[in-house]
């Protein structure tokens, strides 16, 4: 039996600054860290790649916020948690998502 794909809400964060991109992404952000930080700093968004000039991103600046079941619910946590953040005074990065969501 093949298990179903989890998919990760994920936040990534400079300790240094109070900026915050919110995203998903299918599967584990452990195994997919790599890739979540190399579509951040290469891809074609330009809210991201103007956060991007301002220092280099590690691996300790992405954290996982909640796993769900499935894509739809993924994007609507995504959305959920912008607002919270936001509401709490961080300044939300605001991009598209970056995940290409297949593994």
């Amino acid at each position: 039996m093949e298990s179903a794909i989890r998919y990760q809400v994920f936040g990534v964060s400079r300790p240094s600054e109070s900026r915050l991109f919110i995203d998903y992404v299918a599967g584990s952000i452990e195994q997919r860290r790599a890739t979540i930080l190399g579509l951040i700093s290469h891809g074609t968004d330009a809210a991201l790649k103007g956060w991007c000039m301002f220092g280099h991103l590690s691996d300790s600046d992405v954290f996982e916020i909640e796993s769900l079941p499935d894509q739809a619910s993924a994007e609507d946590a995504v959305q959920f948690w912008r607002a919270y953040f936001a509401s709490l005074g961080e300044e939300i990065v605001s991009a598209k998502h970056i995940g290409d969501d297949a593994r």
